[in-house]
């Protein structure tokens, strides 16, 4: 397997399965309570991944879908970046058409051999 064939794989796989940074691996203090359940402001819990925030941009919930994207691009994620640079090009959502920021994400996605159908 070549090296580009292998980076296309683990990307897709890094999609699939996100890495959770260490420093939010670890519950917060008093995160369970009595029953056991995990109280749903843990940030390891309200992560959405990739495919969902493509899902919540095709129904136009344009909010929810900016932030899985912002997440999933602090986590290296290319096609996040590349879905950000969308937004600043169209200026979806709040966020504010800023066409130099989406040029610098297209271009970080293109040279990693992704777009929006891989």
């Amino acid at each position: 397997m070549d090296i580009v064939k292998l980076n296309r794989k683990l990307e897709k796989l890094s999609v699939t399965y996100p890495i959770i940074p260490s420093d939010q691996m670890l519950l917060k203090d008093k995160v369970l309570n009595f029953d056991g359940m995990i109280e749903e402001d843990n940030p390891i819990f309200n992560f959405i991944s990739l495919e969902k925030g493509i899902e919540l941009y095709a129904k136009r919930n344009h909010k929810c879908a900016w932030k899985c994207f912002e997440e999933n691009a602090k986590l290296s994620n290319v096609l996040a970046k590349y879905w950000q640079g969308y937004y600043l090009y169209f200026g979806y959502y709040v966020v504010e058409i800023d066409k130099e920021q989406a040029k610098q994400f297209f271009k970080e996605a293109a040279d990693n051999d992704c777009s929006d159908d891989t």
